[in-house]
């Protein structure tokens, strides 16, 4: 697929969301979410990757326009909400780091100048 065609497909996707009325776009929500969870391993590393490349590659528009979205979303929540999206980004945070820290080299019984 040429980046014109990607663009275009993308835009397609973009302007039928727009259309959608919320209980719609609930439902959209809600299949893609069971989908990804119905993902192996494997394929969820795929697919994350596949949209870590396709944000790396946003032009300086896109991102500024992203960077607005997200800003907007921030400032629309409610103290609670923002408490609660936190709270689970120290959850995962500690978790990335429990998960680092077992997986290091125990380099306790080498020498000081070594370690």
């Amino acid at each position: 697929m040429t980046p014109e065609q990607k663009e275009a497909y993308y835009e397609k996707v973009r302007e039928r969301r727009a259309n959608m009325t919320p209980e719609q776009k609930e439902a959209y929500n809600a299949k893609l979410r069971e989908y990804y969870a119905n993902m192996t391993p494997e394929q969820k590393a795929a697919y994350n990757a596949k949209a870590r490349e396709r944000r790396s590659n946003l032009t300086e528009e896109q991102l500024e326009a992203r960077r607005a979205y997200l800003r907007k979303r921030w400032a629309n929540m409610t103290p609670e909400q923002k408490a609660a999206y936190n709270a689970k980004r120290r959850e995962r945070r500690a978790n990335i780091m429990q998960k680092t820290n077992s997986e290091r080299i125990d380099t306790t019984d080498r020498p000081k100048e070594l370690r």
